[in-house]
């Protein structure tokens, strides 16, 4: 028997959200997100929408869910490239505090769209390792 069953609990089907997926492609889109080629966030962004409605979803904005599921697919990217290449992953805080471009697309969407732009500090580097 499962947990869920043990607690007289069924778990309840949230149906994937497109036009959100579609919403936040434009928004990586107009932020310079690559959504295709070798820097892509694009397969990411499904993993982001998902958590951005599901344990977001009470949150009464859109743009801030959007945000969210941007971020959330920026950080899942960061995550898939640590098995690749983990150079610019560990370059990023440095440039980031110099205010240099980061050495990867997706790295300098996620620096302009998090970091320069909301806060301006050392706060992200816990963040991404």
């Amino acid at each position: 028997m499962s947990f869920l069953g043990a607690c007289s609990m069924s778990p309840s089907k949230i149906p994937y959200d497109q036009t959100f997926h579609q919403l936040c492609c434009e928004e990586a889109a107009r932020r310079a997100f690559p959504l295709s080629g070798e820097y892509s966030v694009g397969p990411f962004i499904p993993g982001g929408v998902t958590m951005a409605t599901t344990a977001y979803g009470h949150l009464g904005d859109q743009d801030t869910r959007i945000y969210l599921a941007l971020h959330l697919a920026a950080i899942f990217y960061v995550d898939d490239m640590l098995h690749r290449d983990r150079g610019p992953i560990y370059d990023f805080q440095d440039r980031f505090v110099r205010r240099i471009p980061q050495a990867v697309p997706t790295l300098e969407a996620y620096d302009v769209c998090s970091g320069k732009q909301r806060f301006g500090s050392l706060a992200l580097q816990p963040i991404l390792l």
